[in-house]
């Protein structure tokens, strides 16, 4: 069968499975990112085959998507942070929710005491990242710094590490990270140090 397909409808093709794929993606930001690249490819397409409804929709959601990718990437103004001490029944609740997500990242994670304490993220009312640990003195020792799937590539650790300081904290450390989680910690300004990784506030 000769299916006489056109470089266009190649990219018509290519445009239509990005947009598929991305609606599969748990984390927000690779969704937009796919999903943008997919509108491109559509945006070519429609202008090739003069279907200008088809291009209006596309350039629409290009747009979407990148005003939505900025917000993630810019401390979002709806992030807030809260304090909470290890003991706290709400965190309890969050922590075993998520618990077997938490423990593929950190196979050393021990259940909090009073003496622990955690800041949760909340995306306007919405819990999105969970960071915990011990405080002595104005360090703070991470135990586990666990973002739910959603937002695990988005500024949620960005905005809490800028923000922790306002606790009266001057650096936070986390020793023998897993390697699942070194790569996020260069990200966000982490630096090594002997078994340590090692953040000034």
């Amino acid at each position: 069968m000769n299916l006489n397909l056109t470089v266009f409808d190649i990219i018509g093709y290519a445009g239509s499975l990005l947009v598929v794929i991305s609606m599969l993606m748990t984390s927000v930001m690779k969704l937009r990112i796919i999903n943008t690249a997919g509108s491109v490819l559509a945006v070519i397409y429609a202008l090739a085959i003069h279907a200008y409804p088809t291009l209006v929709m596309n350039l629409a959601l290009i747009i979407i998507n990148v005003i939505n990718m900025r917000k993630l990437n810019n401390n979002s103004p709806e992030y807030r942070l809260l304090r909470a001490p290890g003991s706290d029944t709400i965190l309890s609740d969050l922590v075993v929710r998520y618990s077997n997500d938490i423990k593929k990242f950190f196979p050393g994670y021990k259940e909090l005491s009073s003496d622990d304490t955690a800041f949760i993220v909340f995306n306007a009312d919405v819990p999105v990242g969970i960071t915990a640990g011990r405080i002595d003195n104005s360090c703070f020792d991470i135990y586990f710094d666990y973002t739910i799937p959603a937002y695990r590539d988005c500024s949620v650790g960005k905005y809490l590490f800028s923000h922790i300081k306002s606790f009266g904290l001057s650096k936070a450390q986390m020793t023998d990270p897993s390697n699942k989680h070194i790569s996020y910690l260069n990200k966000i300004g982490f630096s090594y140090d002997g078994n340590k990784y090692i953040k000034t506030l």
